[in-house]
Order: structure tokens, then sequence, then C-alpha cells
């Protein structure tokens, strides 16, 4: 499947917010409460919680923050 030119931040951002959202609920989940029986419901309700917040951030953020770290370094 192709995602159209003009979606590709939109696509970006959707992969990358639900990547870094399921795993970083995985381990702040196990951290806070431990692994045991409901541990997979627990997380489950963590990350229905985080990847919208993820995916709205990266979607605000993503391309202001890609262009001041363009404007911020140096050509090599």
């Amino acid at each position: 499947m192709l995602v159209p030119a003009k979606f590709a931040n939109v696509a970006f951002s959707a992969c990358m917010s639900c990547v870094m959202s399921f795993f970083m609920t995985i381990v702040i989940t196990a951290i806070n409460t431990g692994i045991s029986g409901d541990f997979v419901a627990r997380w489950l309700a963590a990350w229905f919680v985080a990847w919208p917040i993820a995916f709205s951030c990266n979607l605000i953020f993503a391309v202001r923050i890609r262009g001041w770290i363009v404007r911020h370094t140096s050509p090599q």
C-alpha cells in the first residue's frame, strides 16, 4: 500500500507514535504495577490512552522540531 506524499507526515506520526507509545507503556506499566496475571489488560488500558496523545503531539510538534533542528545544525 502506497501512501500519497501529501499524507507522509500523518503516516509518519501515526507509525512513530504507535511504536513509541506501545513500548513506553509496556515498560512503564511493568515498572509501576509489575507483571502479573492482568498485566496485558492494564498495559492495553494505558496504551489506549497514551497512543492518541502521542499521535496528537507528534502531529503538532514533529514538523516544528524538525525545522528547528535543521536551522540549528551545521552542514557537514
